[in-house]
């Protein structure tokens, strides 16, 4: 019988992993807790049963992840995708340049990495910041090139875990990189 450890279902679902182990602990996930320590599993047919039950099975075998870039600077955007097409073959980048661009790629939760540019305009990318803080939205990542200075960004309230950030004015290339090497990373997990 296949068994996945909570880091593993958490990977899975996009949750942490302390998530999954309070689902075990309550019941709403069916798992079970190893003989003689504090560690948890959870059987594979537990694991699909959960996905059918939550109507995630079918958006989850389907998903693709990638990466979405917010910006009206092309050089940018053109860095990016050319870095991802040499380094992470496979990875889809998608771009636009709007708060409704935005939107939609969190609503789609299929994308790993959010860039997010001032170019759109500092008061559009802080409401996309301030969106992403605000509600869980598969995002696991962002990074976020911007003309503000780190210090007021932090006093401003608009930083959030697992931000990247890059002060203009910044080489594409070196965004770019830091773009592939989160993708590579989320690969390797």
């Amino acid at each position: 019988m296949k068994v996945f450890t909570p880091a593993e279902v958490a990977r899975i679902l996009v949750v942490t992993p302390r998530t999954v182990t309070k689902w075990i602990d309550t019941g709403f996930l069916r798992g079970f807790r190893v003989p003689g320590s504090l560690d948890r599993r959870v059987p594979h047919d537990s694991l699909i049963r959960f996905l059918r039950r939550e109507h995630m099975l079918w958006e989850l075998l389907f998903q693709r992840r990638g990466v979405a870039v917010i910006s009206k600077n092309q050089r940018l955007v053109d860095a990016i995708k050319g870095q991802l097409v040499i380094h992470c073959p496979g990875t889809v980048c998608s771009d636009g340049n709007s708060t409704f661009d935005a939107g939609t790629f969190m609503a789609d939760k299929s994308y790993q990495v959010l860039v997010v540019d001032d170019s759109i305009g500092l008061k559009n990318a802080q409401l996309i910041r301030k969106q992403m803080q605000s509600n869980y939205n598969g995002i696991a990542r962002s990074i976020v090139v911007t003309n503000e200075s780190t210090q007021h960004m932090n006093t401003t309230r608009f930083m959030f875990v697992d931000e990247d950030v890059f002060t203009l004015p910044v080489d594409p290339e070196l965004v770019a990189a830091r773009v592939c090497s989160v993708v590579k990373d989320f690969q390797r997990n």
